[in-house]
């Protein structure tokens, strides 16, 4: 075989099997608020968002799953900072999770590492 037919072969297959990342948090203004949307890539039979946007209660904002496995969650949420946590169910219970698609930190009064979500007030888009 070829090496450049052997390459795009091996190329292709591990596109395969690879599972592509989850995307960043995307900002869309409507108004006031923004609709932000989270998306979570991983085996889970459940997921939820648990921040200062609900109270920390994460029964208020559950994830739906898409069917190519994806969770996703879309928001609304006027302009501010808001530090969050993914709690994600499987196979071993709850866990509180850091948002992998989401670089932006913060800690809490408690040293606890948050994802933070930045909505800014200009509605040019993503923050």
């Amino acid at each position: 075989m070829r090496p450049i037919l052997r390459f795009l072969l091996i190329a292709g297959l591990a596109g395969v099997a690879c599972a592509r990342p989850a995307q960043a948090p995307l900002t869309i203004w409507a108004g006031d608020a923004a609709a932000v949307r989270l998306e979570y890539r991983g085996e889970a039979l459940a997921v939820y968002a648990a921040g200062d946007f609900n109270d920390w209660n994460p029964q208020r904002h559950p994830f739906r799953r898409l069917e190519d496995g994806r969770w996703e969650l879309t928001l609304r949420l006027a302009p501010g900072e808001y530090g969050y946590l993914l709690a994600v169910e499987d196979s071993g219970g709850w866990t509180l999770r850091l948002d992998p698609a989401n670089p932006l930190r913060r800690d809490d009064a408690a040293g606890r590492g948050l994802s933070l979500l930045r909505v800014g007030n200009d509605k040019a888009g993503d923050d």
